[in-house]
C-alpha cells in the first residue's frame, strides 16, 4: 500500500503542478502571472521573462526532434552545443536534449533505463533503506531533468551512479 501511495502521490503532483501551469498561463491576473511566470507584463499586455524563453526553447527543441528523428549526434544540444561552431540548441529540458542528440529511439532507450532502475529500487524498498533514498531522489531527479540539464552536472551523476551501484549491490545480497 505504500508504495502504490508513493506511486499515486507522484503522479498527483505532477498533474497538480501541470494544471496550476495552465491556468496560470490563460488567467488575466498580470500580477499574479508576474510573480508567478518569473517576466514582465509588455505594451501588448503579455507576460515576457525566462519562463517564456524557455516555453519557446522547448518548442522549438519539440519541433526539431520531430523533423529529425535520428537525432543530429551527441554534443549537438544542451550546454555542451554552446562549445561548437555551430547555432547552439539549449533545450532547458534532459529530455528533448537526448532526442535531439540521439534521436527518438535514443530518447525511448533513455527513458527505459531510468524505467528499469525505478522498478529495481521500488523492489528492494522493503528490505534497503538505501533504496528507499535512492528511488526518492531519482524520482526527484527525473521531474527536475524535465526543467534542467540535470545529468550535465558530473558531480551529481557521478555520486548517484556510484550510489545507485553499490545499493544495487546491497540488494543483490
Amino acid at each position: 500500500w505504500r508504495l502504490l501511495f508513493i506511486g499515486l502521490s507522484m503522479v498527483a503532483a505532477v498533474a497538480a503542478g501541470s494544471i496550476a501551469y495552465q491556468t496560470i498561463h490563460s488567467t488575466q491576473n498580470k500580477p499574479l502571472q508576474y510573480l508567478l511566470l518569473h517576466g514582465r507584463v509588455n505594451l501588448e499586455d503579455r507576460v515576457e521573462g525566462s519562463d517564456a524563453a524557455r516555453s519557446a526553447s522547448q518548442k522549438a527543441a519539440w519541433t526539431l526532434v520531430t523533423q529529425h528523428p535520428f537525432g543530429f549526434g551527441l554534443g549537438t544540444a544542451g550546454p555542451a552545443s554552446q562549445q561548437s561552431g555551430a547555432a547552439a540548441r539549449v533545450t532547458e529540458n534532459w529530455y528533448l536534449q537526448i532526442g535531439l542528440e540521439l534521436g527518438i529511439i535514443g530518447l525511448a532507450g533513455f527513458l527505459i533505463f531510468w524505467l528499469m532502475q525505478l522498478i529495481g529500487l521500488l523492489r528492494g524498498v522493503s528490505s534497503s533503506v538505501w533504496a528507499i533514498a535512492l528511488f526518492a531522489a531519482l524520482a526527484g531527479l527525473l521531474v527536475t531533468s524535465y526543467f534542467l540539464h540535470t545529468w550535465a552536472d558530473s558531480t551529481l551523476s557521478i555520486m548517484f551512479f556510484s550510489l545507485l551501484g553499490l545499493t544495487k549491490r546491497e540488494l543483490q545480497r
